[in-house]
């Protein structure tokens, strides 16, 4: 699956303050998104502690960008390769979790509550730049 925008300064894709993911690319492998704008994903309410993005996980997260892995399979590319987005106003921004490996890299984070969460056994995902 490949999703180009415009360019993250055109291309916008909004949540709406939803408790919802705006994209969720858990069941891809080697996706590939760039050049949007994701802003506006809520946050979901029931969890033992809202405050902490690492208190709850699956179904009770919800981040503009989200990925779980599947234990992260070294024979199988990466589920999520994420660069030159931009992402704000959301309570979580980019999500990785358990063992997603994920590539995210030459993106923006601003005004989010968390910018990156890596949360359950993550020791296979890439953030830079």
């Amino acid at each position: 699956m490949t999703l180009l925008g415009a360019g993250a300064g055109v291309t916008f894709l909004d949540g709406d303050g939803k408790a919802a993911s705006i994209l969720d690319v858990s069941q891809a492998y080697a996706a590939v998104v760039a050049g949007f704008t994701f802003r506006n994903a809520g946050q979901k309410s029931g969890c033992a502690d809202s405050d902490d993005p690492g208190a709850c996980s699956g179904n009770w997260d919800s981040a503009a960008v989200y990925v779980s892995g599947d234990g992260a399979d070294a024979a199988c590319p990466p589920p999520l390769f994420f660069f030159h987005n931009a992402v704000t106003a959301s309570h979580m921004g980019l999500f990785v979790n358990f063992r997603a490996r994920a590539i995210a890299t030459n993106n923006l984070f601003y005004g989010n509550r968390y910018a990156f969460v890596a949360n359950h056994h993550q020791d296979a995902a890439l953030l830079a730049n």
